[in-house]
Parts: C-alpha cells; sequence; structure tokens
C-alpha cells in the first residue's frame, strides 16, 4: 500500500512539469529520470533502505529495524559475562547485549566433623566445605578463615621442685596435665646475688644466664648483660627485684631476686651535734686586731700598737658563750673588750644604764705580793676616737665573786651634742700578776635609758652581741666554728644564734637562722666521713616559723669533701631541696626531709654540709622574720634482700 501512494505521488509530479514544459515552446525535450533501487537493504544502527543503483542519495522502503527475541550467542557464568545477539527480521542487521555472571550457590555437601588438636599435633574445626568454590563454613554456613587447631602445647604441672638459691642451681619436674603422658624436668637458674653499693644494685654473673632484668614495681628495665643498675634518689618509695634469664630451652622461666628498702638506725649526724645539744668546748682566741672593722668582738690594745693583750669568747660551766678575759700584759699594754652599741646609746643629753655580769678567777680575787687587786676600767667612746663619757673603775674584787655571777650597772650622761658612733670599752688592769688563770668573765652587756632617775627595762642597745650568743662580723670574718668544731655560720647569717626553746617543759637548744638582709640565711655543719663512701641518704630536720615570718620559701643544702693538705673542695652532693616547706608554721614544730645521693670521695678529711634557708625577698629582713631549726639527723638508705 505504501508502495502504491509513493508512486502515485511521483506520477502526478511528473504530469504538473510536463505541462510547465509545453507552455514553453522554447525548452529542449529530455526524457525524465527514473529511479532503479537495490535489491539489497542498507542500514545503520537504527533504520534499513534501499539506495538508487545511480547513487544520487534517493532512498526507497526506510524504516526502523524489526528486531526479532534474540538468541543467546555466549552464556553468562559464574566467573565471566554472557553475550544475547538480536537480528533484525527485514535487513538481517545483528546487535547485542551483556548478560550478568550468574551467582554462585555454595554446594556445602556433608559436615566435615571436627578433628581435635594434640599438645604436639594441630586439629580442625568441625566444617562445610563448598565443592565448587573451596570456601570453607562453620556448622552455622558462616565463612571460616582458618579450619585449623593449633597445637594446644603441654601444660606444664609442677610434680616436684627444688629451689634455687644464690650458690645452687635449681630443678622442677613436670607433667603434662592434659593427659598426653609427656613429662619433662627443667633446670632454673641460681638466683642473682645482689648487694647495694653506693647507689647501685649490682650483682655477680650467674652462670648460664643470658641477661638481666630490673623490675622496678610494674616497669621491666632489660639491662642485658650488664651487672648493675643504678637506684634513683627516690627509691624508697619502690620495689625492686633483678631476674636473671636465659633462651636456653633446658631452664624454665626466670630466677629473681626481690629489693626493697630501709633507712639504718645510725644517724651521721648524732655525733656532730645535728640536735645542737652537744656542750660548747671551743674556745675563740681573739689577739690584739687594730681595726675598726672587727665589732662588735674586736680586741684593741688601747693605741699601743701590738703590745694589748687577747681574750676569748668561749663557753661557762652550763655551755653560756661569755667573754674570758684574763690578765696576760701589763702596763703600757692591756686587755680590752669592745662592743659597738648602736647610736641610740649616744644620743645628746641623756642620761643611760651600763649593765654587764661578771665573774672572776680564784687567781683574780686573791692578793697579789703588793697587796693590789686588779680592777676594770669602763667608758664609752664616739666616732672621732675620744672618750666623751668616763664611766669609772671598780675593783674585780669588790664587785666579783668565782661561783656566782653578779651584775654591774654604770650610769653615764651623753653631752650636748649626739654622737656619730658609740662603742663600749671595757679594760681589765692586773696591776702586777700576769697570767692566764688571772681572769674575768663577761656577759650580757647591755644599755638602759634613766628617765626620772629610773632605768628602764628595754635594752636600748640594739647591735647584737651583747649576750656572746649571737653570731656577728668578726665571727664569720675569722672563719670560726663553733658547738663542738660542728656549727659554722656564714656572712649572710649575721643575726642568727642559737637559743634554748623550752619544749614540753624541757630545754632545747636550736638554731635561729636568721638574716639581716634579704639574703638567703648560709650556716654549715660538719658532715659525718660516712657520706665519702658514697649512697643514697635521707636528710631530716625540724623546722618552725616565727610568728613574724613573711614567707619561707626553701630550704636547701648541698655537701663538700676536702682532703687534708688540698686548698681545692669536691661537691659531694649536688643542690638538694627539702620537700615539705610549704606545711612549716608558726604553730608547731614540723619534721621535713630530702633524699640524696652522696659521691664516692676517697682520701676525705672533711666534710662541710652547707644549708640555706629562703625567707622572702624584702630588701631588708624583720627582725621578727626567722625560722627556727633543729635535730638535724642523716640516714642512709640500705637494702632488703
Amino acid at each position: 500500500m505504501k508502495r502504491l501512494m509513493t508512486l502515485t505521488v511521483v506520477l502526478l509530479i511528473v504530469c504538473i512539469l510536463g505541462c510547465f514544459c509545453a507552455c514553453d515552446p522554447s525548452e529542449s525535450s529530455q526524457p525524465p529520470h527514473t529511479h532503479q533501487f537495490s535489491d539489497g537493504w542498507s542500514f545503520n544502527e537504527t533504520e534499513h533502505w534501499h539506495d538508487c543503483v545511480a547513487n544520487d542519495g534517493a532512498k526507497s522502503d526506510l524504516a526502523p529495524h524489526s528486531w526479532d527475541e534474540g538468541q543467546i550467542t555466549k552464556p553468562a557464568t559464574e566467573t565471566s559475562e554472557g553475550v544475547k545477539t538480536y537480528t533484525c527480521t527485514v535487513c538481517s542487521k545483528t546487535k547485542t547485549e551483556t548478560i550478568g555472571k550468574i551467582e554462585h550457590v555454595h554446594d556445602y555437601g556433608q559436615l566435615i566433623q571436627e578433628v581435635p588438636a594434640t599438645c604436639e599435633e594441630e586439629g580442625t574445626v568441625a566444617h562445610y566445605c563448598c565443592s565448587g568454590c573451596g570456601k570453607c563454613f562453620d556448622e552455622e554456613y558462616v565463612e571460616l578463615e582458618t579450619v585449623i587447631i593449633p597445637p594446644l602445647e603441654h601444660k606444664w604441672v609442677v610434680v616436684e621442685e627444688i629451689a634455687a638459691d644464690v650458690n645452687n642451681e635449681g630443678s622442677v619436674e613436670m607433667s603434662c596435665e592434659r593427659g598426653c603422658g609427656t613429662t619433662k624436668t627443667f633446670r632454673t637458674l641460681r638466683v642473682p646475688s645482689v648487694t647495694m653499693t653506693g647507689n647501685s644494685l649490682s650483682w655477680a654473673q650467674v652462670e648460664n644466664a643470658t641477661g638481666y632484668k630490673v623490675y622496678v614495681d610494674e616497669t621491666v628495665v632489660d639491662v642485658g648483660a650488664g651487672l648493675s643498675y643504678e637506684l634513683g634518689v627516690d627509691c624508697m618509695q619502690h620495689t625492686y627485684k633483678v631476674a636473671a634469664y636465659t633462651d636456653n630451652e633446658e631452664y624454665m622461666g626466670e630466677s629473681s631476686c626481690e629489693i626493697t628498702f630501709d633507712l639504718s638506725d645510725n644517724n651521721l649526724l648524732s655525733q656532730h651535734n645535728g640536735d645542737f645539744e652537744n656542750p660548747v668546748e671551743e674556745t675563740i682566741k681573739l689577739d690584739c686586731i687594730n681595726d675598726w672593722n672587727s665589732y662588735p668582738y674586736g680586741n684593741w690594745s688601747d693605741r699601743n700598737g701590738d703590745v694589748g693583750g687577747w681574750y676569748y669568747i668561749c663557753p661557762d660551766e652550763d655551755g653560756n658563750m661569755v667573754i674570758k678575759m684574763p690578765a696576760v700584759v701589763w702596763f703600757p699594754g692591756n686587755t680590752t673588750v669592745k662592743k659597738d652599741m648602736s647610736p641610740n646609746c649616744a644620743q645628746a643629753g641623756k642620761t643611760f644604764e651600763i649593765s654587764f655580769d661578771i665573774k672572776a678567777s680564784e687567781k683574780a680575787l686573791t692578793a697579789n705580793n703588793n697587796g693590789v687587786y686588779g680592777k676594770l676600767d669602763g667608758y664609752m667612746w664616739d666616732g672621732s676616737a675620744h672618750a666623751f663619757t668616763f664611766i669609772g673603775s671598780s675593783v674585780v674584787k669588790d664587785i666579783a665573786t668565782s661561783d656566782t655571777w653578779s651584775n654591774v650597772r654604770v650610769r653615764y650622761t651623753t653631752g650636748d651634742t649626739d654622737g656619730e658612733y658609740a662603742q663600749f670599752n671595757l679594760v681589765y688592769w692586773p696591776e702586777d700578776y700576769v697570767g692566764e688563770d688571772n681572769y674575768v668573765l663577761i656577759d650580757n652587756i647591755e644599755v638602759y635609758e634613766v628617765i626620772d632617775n629610773v632605768a628602764g627595762n628595754t635594752n636600748v642597745d640594739t647591735i647584737a652581741g651583747g649576750d656572746l650568743e649571737m653570731f656577728s662580723q668578726s665571727t664569720f670574718n675569722a672563719n670560726r666554728w663553733y658547738l663542738n668544731d660542728t656549727l659554722l655560720i656564714e656572712p649572710s647569717a649575721i643575726g642568727s644564734q642559737l637559743v634554748n626553746e623550752t619544749e614540753d617543759g624541757l630545754p632545747n637548744n636550736v638554731f635561729k637562722a636568721y638574716s639581716a638582709n634579704s639574703k638567703n640565711v648560709e650556716f654549715d655543719l660538719k658532715g659525718d666521713l660516712a657520706l665519702a663512701d658514697g649512697g643514697i641518704y635521707k636528710i631530716t630536720m625540724r623546722v618552725k616559723k616565727s610568728a613574724g615570718a613573711t614567707a619561707l620559701t626553701h630550704i636547701g643544702f648541698t655537701a663538700w669533701a676536702w682532703s687534708e693538705g688540698s686548698a681545692d673542695a669536691y661537691r659531694l652532693v649536688e643542690e638538694t631541696f627539702f620537700a615539705g616547706v610549704d606545711m612549716v608554721s608558726s604553730e608547731e614544730w614540723i619534721t621535713i626531709e630530702a633524699y640524696f645521693v652522696s659521691d664516692v670521695q676517697p682520701d676525705t678529711t672533711d666534710i662541710n654540709l652547707f644549708f640555706w634557708v629562703t625567707l622572702n625577698n624584702d630588701t631588708v629582713q624583720s627582725a621578727e622574720n626567722f625560722v627556727y631549726i633543729d635535730d638535724i639527723a642523716i640516714h642512709q638508705v640500705t637494702a632488703v634482700i
């Protein structure tokens, strides 16, 4: 039908064109072109047609492809895709499409029963195995990574054991409790023989040991073939274990020695006056010193060159520090004690009363061959070095005894001008007999202002040292040791002193640490020579602040070792700070502590323990800002094995 319609349209067009041509006699007459179409089909991806054989582009029977239902030309499998081919029923054109892979369906087959593992042979779990893909599955059809059960290995139980010690190896007879019937005897290494030397643990080599481990609580340190381990200063807070191990299969496990730590009962400062209770035996001889800078204990010879005598600072019978003035020279020399006074004692137009205590030796109280006794002269000086007030002379026999202290009080009145300097001078004249056994003892030099002919109760001399207990400028300039050669004060400790603080109803000597400026209070104690053997130590001290203390921030110490004949010192202990300083109060004594390591230093003949106390950062130290220190003790850390 389509072809008939197409032919009709063509014929109609030809007729119309013929009419036009007939109307124009001038046009030449040409026969019309008649298309001749090929019998074969031409096509592309979507259509087919017949082309004109003249190749003029004419087409006939143009139409879309008419596809059949297709045929599978390559079946799909589990591992590769398939192909389906379609053919046009008119022109035989073909096309293809991909067929997806076929999904695998496992063929589990029969359950393969479990094969139990033994101590030495592996086994298999119960499982299915797909005959197609070879994968394995458990009884719930969950895929397995492996069906292998590893060998159980022997589970040893001890049948008999002989313990090892530091001298002998041990042994352990074992049997397997899994019932396989296997037995075996293992050897055990000797236990390491551990000792503490200095600040290290050390041990002898253990035969057949591959290496050694040190257990610090739960931490393991493998020291390999090493035979020592350096302890930390905090070892008292931990437990240690030294174990020997080996890779020799004949041996089982490790052999170990456990170590804890304790403190020695021996206080290394018990013989060095760490509690400040030892009697004072040191006698300090002060020679004739023509120098203003040696006050308050400077000894002059009353401007008589070097012919003046000397005096001593020494303890009385009860350990109280006093001045001992022996009659060791005679005119024109003398024995003179000079005590600097504060300017308060030289204010113009005032009357003062100077007070001091005195005792005398039996020889001083015995008349010499001429029936004349020795005497004391006392006077005050100002900054121009001339006497402005004469106090007077007193015969020793009239004012002193040998068994009890007497108090001497003498008044003086200043002139109309303030003295720019005040100094008390006390001279002992023996008159005839000269000797060390002819002496007077002087103590507690004080000054009181007299108002309305009544002496006050307050000592107006604010320069310390009148009681001889407080450390002074001259004592540290001469590098003086106190208290059985055990206490040395440093320049910053001027004003520090030994005081008696009653505790629990009993007298107790303590060290009052004070600095006149913002520097640390520094002092030394004699250290026990055992410190030069090296080791770990614990140092403790009891501390209490004054009520006026503003801040106590640090207390620390270090130690120096000296060898006889050498001027060089070796730092035996690094700078160490005490813990617990922040808890120190003025209400009660508390004990603070520090652990430290001391090096080994052979040939040591003296040890200084150098302490410092940081009180505050003020420009000038308050007189009420100090700290009490007592009972300094050092105990060595020892190993308990």
